[in-house]
């Protein structure tokens, strides 16, 4: 993730900046995306859910206004909005847990990125939002919610093969190839499905929220830091 993110917001290739090699963070010699914009006046955000894309790691240069959204900041994305996650663990993550690689965050970083925009609406200078998720990251555990969507088994059925992708290493899967058994080959392809159509709803909700606002000149980039 660091030196891929890195990449995406300073146009130069890993060998070039090192970022994950023999940097920790971005060279202050290399400018990124959000310092250029804001240079030409550009309104430049920050939104975070992912440590690889904070201060420690330089990549906040440039950011009018940035926020990485943890434990401790989850209120950033509104009261009502983290009660309605609250109420709706099944709905946008693993239920009710303690085990952090069954949470998801992407429903309050969306809520974040909203506010964000509408307050982006108010300024009359163009702007920049960058936001980095986890999203489709492994362990694939979409919300019960969303078991279901895709193959003829029964959510019973699927709510096991969802905890083969937390009970399970999938780099280790991969590298050491080939799967454990069938079972856990279905479960990562299903579960990575399931949780891919999440994040769209997701990204739909983003994309309604600009259109909402009349910000009708928005380019909106999807892209991701790497390929599982």
């Amino acid at each position: 993730s660091l030196p891929s993110a890195a990449s995406i917001l300073s146009g130069t290739h890993p060998f070039y900046h090192q970022v994950g090699g023999e940097n920790d963070a971005l060279p202050t010699s290399i400018q990124t995306v959000g310092e250029r914009l804001q240079k030409v006046g550009y309104n430049t955000i920050g939104v975070s859910a992912n440590p690889w894309f904070t201060a420690e790691t330089g990549l906040d240069r440039g950011f009018e206004t940035f926020d990485w959204l943890q434990k401790r900041t989850v209120y950033k994305s509104g009261v009502s909005r983290l009660i309605k996650f609250l109420l709706q663990l099944n709905q946008h993550s693993g239920g009710y847990t303690s085990n952090t690689k069954k949470i998801r965050s992407e429903y309050l970083t969306a809520g974040l990125i909203k506010k964000r925009l509408r307050e982006a609406s108010a300024d009359s200078r163009p702007f920049f939002l960058y936001s980095h998720t986890e999203g489709v990251h492994s362990p694939f555990y979409p919300p019960k919610s969303w078991l279901g969507e895709f193959n003829n088994s029964s959510v019973d059925d699927q709510l096991a093969l969802r905890e083969l992708t937390v009970e399970k290493s999938f780099y280790k899967e991969m590298a050491e190839g080939p799967w454990t058994s069938e079972q856990v080959r279905i479960a990562y392809n299903l579960m990575y499905d399931t949780l891919m159509k999440y994040i769209d709803s997701i990204l739909e909700e983003i994309v309604k929220s600009i259109e909402t606002l009349n910000l009708e000149n928005t380019i909106l980039v999807v892209t991701s830091d790497h390929g599982e």
